[in-house]
């Protein structure tokens, strides 16, 4: 599982200041600081500019950066059009590249503008909610049009690789959608399985029952299509990742996912908090190169497993940090919230 790592360059706590204290992002004027230059696998929204200062990276092969089209950021009234996506996508690129004094520079993968299910805004504010089925019908016409959109305009999309989104509510809805968006897919392409954030928040986790589902419905479709490469939007919890993982490599294709967390959690002031965040080293580029390596090697996991209903259940129970509607899940579904069985699957992190 390859780790793209968000967030867009801002002032990140230097070594030195990490060892002295432990204090959050931001330091008094005088401090030492550490610019973000870590080069790599990186995803950068379009919703929020560059803040990287010029010269920042020294070579443009020294980046592969996932474009993603900042869809998760615009509410309603904030949508962009597909040819305003378009448009910013090169603006974009071309602010960047004149920043870091390149002639060109080009997202390596760029995601087509979908319609995200697992938000709603209420008075300008967003919060994690997961649309009904039938209100999610129109997010996935709209989602397969920007797919369609991008294949309409390859010519102009050349040479990025096109990342062309999914949504869905329940696994039909999901696998309706994945089939619509693979007949103008190309086998260059990668496919984007979205909406599944929701996964990391205490009160969503039992969605994995639904994830899984999805995952037996639509990675197989991919394959049989000639897509090589799935992408996982904004996940890095253990359950999901390995079990898509074995999901992908059974079918014989590749996997990725991204995250910003693996930088923002380390801006949190103390041991306890790094932990319930999920930093597993209080210092960024640490925490950055931990996670990579974790996820290199998920297939180590207990959950690199075929995903089922009982690797879900064993998940949960076995998981620390579930809110009230998992746990009601769980009672409602299975009868009892006990201890998990004795062959159940310890949840470990394999360095």
């Amino acid at each position: 599982m390859k780790l793209f790592v968000g967030c867009q360059g801002g002032t990140l706590p230097s070594r030195a200041c990490l060892q002295k204290s432990f204090t959050p992002l931001f330091f008094e004027g005088t401090a030492k600081r550490e610019p973000d230059n870590l080069a790599g696998d990186r995803c950068w929204t379009l919703a929020h500019r560059s803040s990287y200062k010029p010269n920042t990276f020294r070579d443009p092969a020294e980046l592969f950066v996932l474009g993603d089209s900042g869809a998760f950021s615009h509410s309603p009234e904030q949508r962009w059009t597909f040819d305003r996506h378009l448009f910013n996508l090169n603006a974009w690129e071309q602010k960047f590249a004149k920043t870091q004094g390149w002639q060109e520079w080009y997202f390596s993968v760029a995601a087509s503008y979908d319609l995200l299910i697992d938000e709603v805004w209420l008075d300008g504010f967003r919060q994690k909610q997961r649309w009904s089925v039938i209100e999610a019908d129109g997010a996935v016409d709209e989602t397969v049009a920007a797919a369609q959109y991008f294949n309409a305009n390859r010519n102009q999309l050349q040479p990025r690789t096109l990342l062309l989104g999914c949504q869905g509510v329940n696994a039909s809805q999901y696998k309706r959608c994945v089939e619509r968006v693979l007949e103008v897919a190309k086998p260059e392409d990668w496919i984007g399985f979205g909406g599944w954030c929701i996964l990391g928040h205490l009160q969503f986790k039992h969605y994995l029952f639904e994830f899984y589902k999805t995952l037996n419905e639509c990675v197989e479709l991919v394959a049989r299509a000639g897509v090589k490469h799935v992408h996982l939007f904004g996940v890095r919890y253990e359950p999901a990742v390995a079990a898509m993982q074995w999901e992908c490599d059974f079918h014989g294709i590749t996997c990725s996912t991204d995250s910003s967390r693996v930088l923002r959690d380390c801006t949190v002031p103390s041991l306890v908090a790094l932990k319930k965040s999920g930093a597993r080293q209080p210092y960024w580029q640490d925490n950055v190169e931990w996670w990579k390596n974790h996820l290199a090697n998920i297939d180590r996991s207990p959950y690199y497993q075929r995903p089922s209903e009982n690797l879900a259940r064993e998940a949960l129970l076995q998981d620390d940090f579930i809110g009230i509607e998992p746990r009601k899940f769980l009672k409602e579904t299975f009868g009892d919230i006990g201890q998990s069985s004795a062959y159940s699957l310890p949840l470990v992190f394999v360095s």
